[in-house]
């Protein structure tokens, strides 16, 4: 299973289900517009930290990927909500690999 199956599988069997139709749809375009882009082909059992570091580095550079914004970087106040987004969703995944990434840079 990919990072990307993964992350579709839990959008809908856990954050469809679990919060608000608002908040679900934020949770989906987080995931589909910063997350799977740049970690779709990603084993899970192969997702290490220096997956998550480069991800992140990515984000700060060119941040967009799709839109009137792509290749823009994202605001420090945006990297940080996906890193939060991110490190409770990944340490779910992974917790041997997550638990010593810092939640932000």
């Amino acid at each position: 299973m990919t990072v990307a199956e993964y992350l579709e599988h839990w959008l809908t069997v856990d954050i469809d289900r679990r919060v608000a139709r608002k908040t679900a749809v934020r949770h989906r375009q987080i995931v589909q517009r910063q997350i799977i882009p740049r970690l779709a082909n990603v084993p899970l059992r192969k997702l290490t930290p220096v997956h998550i570091e480069a991800f992140e580095a990515e984000l700060q550079r060119s941040g967009y990927v799709k839109g009137r914004k792509a290749g823009q970087g994202l605001s420090a106040q945006s990297r940080m909500s996906i890193a939060r987004y991110r490190r409770r969703l990944l340490t779910q995944l992974r917790p041997e690999c997550f638990s010593k990434i810092p939640l932000s840079k």
